[in-house]
């Protein structure tokens, strides 16, 4: 574990500070796969470090781009249990628009550039099918609101 990571365990149960981007082209968004479930490219926030700073350097890390313009579109709260441990996430999450000159934009799939998971492009209609967590992404998939949403959301 990052010691840098807003993320602690006190016994049984863990927190995460974590950051996410709904990335769309054209009719389509990027999601990752984590061989369990498709989610969005994100990770935890590092201590000193804003929302913002944190979604970047992860686009950084991951697809290896910048992207400048990037919109905060929702704030989750999330309880689940996850690998024996209840789970409390704070989410913060964000959305960017990418157009051709982006290299990322002309292959379907694309691997990480230094972790192990894989991006792949999909049709926003196609989301409906997948097993995505969280599940509010299949929600922000279809939502096109100039407005900041929070979601609280218990799993069993």
């Amino acid at each position: 574990m990052d010691e840098d990571n807003i993320s602690f365990v006190n016994k049984n149960n863990k927190f995460n500070f974590r950051v996410a981007l709904l990335i769309r082209y054209k009719n389509k968004v990027l999601l990752e796969n984590n061989n369990l479930f498709w989610n969005m490219i994100g990770g935890r926030v590092h201590f000193g470090e804003s929302s913002l700073i944190a979604i970047k350097r992860e686009i950084n890390e991951e697809l290896g781009i910048q992207i400048d313009d990037l919109k905060l579109i929702n704030i989750s709260e999330n309880f689940f249990s996850w690998m024996g441990k209840k789970q409390q996430e704070l989410l913060f999450i964000y959305e960017a628009y990418l157009d051709d000159s982006f290299d990322c934009t002309k292959k379907d799939e694309i691997k990480c550039k230094d972790c192990n998971v894989n991006f792949k492009w999909f049709d926003i209609n196609e989301i409906e099918s997948l097993d995505c967590r969280p599940d509010i992404i299949k929600q922000l998939v279809k939502s096109n609101s100039d407005c900041i949403s929070h979601k609280i959301k218990y799993e069993n």
